[in-house]
């Protein structure tokens, strides 16, 4: 019944609106146009269409992301509740003072700065073929004991928001099993006390993109100098490496780095 009724209107309002009256559901109707099976698939449900309608009034250009359409579907009740979706998407935007805190335990802490939502495209692309992190920093790459240039990492990685952030910290938080299993395999290979060990972590959900270095192109660039070729795109990333560091001071293991891996 629901689908019937969709495609009623669906068809009502392309005629009813074709003269160039303005209305939602023409939006509707054109994105509907040569839209893939997923699209159709969860405009099909009760939340999904009630996502799609959300989207359509206050961020429109996000209206056939199908990421936003599946993240808002879950969320109609947050949204409900805050009081509309702009607040709503603001809130989860923000990494809470502890979270921060978290993320920036020590001085040589960098997963906002390199890896963070805030994190552009265009540092993740340059970084890919210039070897230069989006905090200014670099690899050396040494010839002969000289520095001749930068080291290209296999991935240069960013969240794309703040809830990505917040979930991968909370899936390596010292409590879980991920944490504690890891370390005791670190503690079983390692003779004394562990100072670092790291661990991956598949969240499940797509928490990320990054971008790897040309096609062809080596794991390095001379300095001053840029890899031909454009980066290659990596979407949709689920999985996560954390690296931690123990604090001597303290005697606890504060988190290093953290960013999204394929």
């Amino acid at each position: 019944m629901k689908k019937l009724l969709f495609y009623i209107f669906t068809f009502f309002y392309i005629f009813s609106y074709s003269q160039g009256t303005k209305c939602p559901l023409s939006n509707l109707a054109n994105d509907l146009v040569g839209a893939n099976d997923q699209f159709k698939s969860i405009l099909n449900t009760n939340e999904g269409f009630d996502a799609y309608k959300i989207l359509n009034i206050d961020a429109p250009n996000l209206r056939t992301n199908l990421d936003e359409l599946k993240d808002v579907s879950n969320h109609l009740e947050d949204i409900k509740a805050i009081g509309g979706y702009s607040k709503w998407k603001s809130s989860i935007n923000t990494l809470s003072a502890e979270d921060i805190s978290k993320l920036r335990a020590n001085s040589y802490a960098h997963t906002i700065e390199r890896h963070g939502f805030e994190v552009t495209e265009e540092l993740l692309k340059r970084r890919a073929t210039e070897g230069i992190a989006p905090d200014g920093s670099s690899i050396a790459k040494r010839q002969g004991g000289q520095r001749i240039g930068n080291v290209i990492p296999p991935m240069s990685s960013k969240f794309k928001d703040a809830t990505s952030m917040k979930k991968a910290l909370s899936a390596v938080d010292e409590s879980t099993d991920a944490f504690q299993n890891a370390l005791r395999i670190e503690q079983a290979s390692t003779s004394g006390q562990v100072q670092r060990f790291k661990f991956q972590v598949d969240l499940g959900d797509a928490i990320g993109l990054g971008y790897k270095r040309p096609a062809g192109a080596p794991n390095y660039v001379l300095t001053g100098q840029r890899l031909s070729g454009e980066p290659i795109k990596i979407d949709g990333l689920t999985k996560i490496e954390v690296r931690y560091k123990l604090n001597q001071s303290t005697n606890k293991f504060e988190i290093n780095t953290m960013f999204p891996v394929e």
